[in-house]
């Protein structure tokens, strides 16, 4: 459903140019080619691989995560593994901390899960280098703080998705 909805995205977005409007013919796409390509093409084997032979907690954290950081310029992959390992580590410090310390009152879990992301998706919205941060901060905030309908009453389905998404970066 994703690869459609990018390809019917593609020919929605792209801009034509038609014999009509002067313009020559358009030159079919070229797509990523090298090392990361290679990378995006084989990573879900690996994955799944690796989910069969070692029974790896949450599989589809592991298969976002490690296709989320992929990008054409290496430099930019190093920055996108960090901020989005750091905003795991940030988003789920602040949700594990107020499961830890056993907050099981609504209106506090609310108010924790609430100014939380309040605070993440400033950073976000903050722009500059480190607004991804905030967004997978936000993220993994969700993911720790949010398991039903009010405070996790267990722990350990968070840890197998914070596992996920950490081991797919």
């Amino acid at each position: 459903t994703g690869v459609l909805t990018a390809m019917v995205a593609g020919f929605v977005v792209a801009p034509r140019v038609t014999a009509a409007s002067g313009g020559a013919p358009r030159p079919a796409p070229e797509f990523t080619s090298g090392p990361m390509a290679l990378i995006g093409g084989i990573m879900p084997l690996v994955v799944a691989f690796g989910w069969a032979l070692f029974d790896i907690p949450s599989i589809q954290q592991v298969m976002v995560s490690s296709l989320a950081v992929l990008d054409r310029d290496v430099g930019t992959v190093h920055m996108r593994i960090a901020q989005r390992l750091g905003g795991c580590v940030l988003g789920a410090a602040i949700g594990l901390s107020m499961i830890l310390i056993g907050v099981d009152d609504f209106p506090m879990w609310l108010a924790v899960f609430g100014g939380g992301l309040f605070v993440l998706s400033g950073l976000h919205q903050g722009g500059g280098r480190y607004a991804y941060v905030g967004t997978q901060g936000g993220i993994a905030l969700i993911m720790t703080m949010v398991t039903g309908r009010g405070p996790p009453a267990v722990i350990l389905p968070i840890i197998d998705r914070l596992g996920g998404m950490v081991f797919g970066v």
